[in-house]
């Protein structure tokens, strides 16, 4: 579905596939992923297994850190950094936490 930026985050909070300007969202397996200006910077994420926000710390740009903020679901569980983030998309969010715990 295409939206504009300023609606992005309805679509966002009700977990649905959207396409706005450089800010879009989408499901991978039981995770929801909301991605600023493709997939080098997920921004957001949502796992259906553990039902809980994780958000991006990191900052990239203003116009990323606008999405950020235009996107920003209620209530985020955790901050982690950009790699953690793709490593939750890649293995969901309790693999993640498996891997740190064995490092």
């Amino acid at each position: 579905m295409k939206v504009s930026n300023k609606n992005a985050k309805q679509y966002i909070g009700n977990l649905e596939a959207f396409h706005a300007s450089n800010l879009y969202g989408e499901w991978r397996g039981n995770t929801y992923v909301v991605f600023s200006y493709g997939e080098h910077f997920p921004i957001y994420i949502w796992d259906d297994v553990v039902y809980k926000w994780i958000g991006n710390m990191d900052r990239y740009s203003p116009s990323t850190t606008r999405h950020q903020s235009l996107g920003k679901p209620h209530y985020v569980h955790r901050w982690v950094d950009t790699e953690g983030l793709k490593s939750m998309i890649r293995d969901g969010i309790v693999g993640y936490c498996i891997n740190q715990a064995q490092t």
